[in-house]
């Protein structure tokens, strides 16, 4: 049960990049049931924690309450869990980003280490933080490996899309929309 919660939690936060501020709500409900069915579930911490950096940077970056919840999550998926790939993702989420800074050097490494939990994980976030940071051809690399492992993601496919516009190339642009 608490899989099958975590799951389509995974698949409603895949959508995060056409998710409104009202639906933010549906992967933050599965995750919670996931949780409820099982305390000890890690992974479901994480992709909560997740869930919450994503809206404390993007949806509501001027409530500090989001980061804070982020926080508490990746310390029990920590706890429980301290091989987790997807507790570094929340965190480099939360580094480059207003509340820390925009430390994309710190947040670069933590991508990085959840690779080396997971080595199919954090292409596209690396991909995000390569091309805000200026180095396309980086990105690109990485997204290309994010649709190597997962072509149905709407997030890399909004990705694919955005690294079009960022690298003024308006005719693949164009192609994608």
């Amino acid at each position: 049960i608490a899989y099958d919660f975590y799951l389509k939690g995974i698949f409603s936060f895949d959508q995060r990049i056409y998710l409104t501020k009202a639906q933010w709500e549906a992967p933050i409900d599965f995750f919670k049931k996931a949780i409820e069915a099982d305390s000890n579930f890690a992974l479901a911490h994480a992709q909560l924690a997740y869930t919450y950096a994503t809206i404390a940077v993007f949806i509501e970056p001027m409530e500090p309450s989001w980061a804070e919840r982020a926080k508490e999550e990746m310390d029990l998926a920590q706890a429980l869990d301290p091989h987790l790939a997807e507790t570094h993702l929340a965190r480099a989420q939360l580094l480059y980003s207003s509340q820390e800074g925009y430390e994309g050097e710190a947040a670069v490494h933590e991508v990085q280490l959840a690779q080396q939990l997971n080595l199919d994980t954090g292409h596209a976030e690396l991909a995000f933080l390569y091309l805000h940071l200026g180095l396309v051809d980086l990105g690109s690399s990485e997204l290309r490996r994010a649709a190597d492992v997962d072509p149905t993601s709407e997030f890399v496919k909004g990705l694919t899309i955005l690294m079009y516009m960022v690298g003024s190339k308006y005719d693949e642009y164009a192609a994608h929309r």
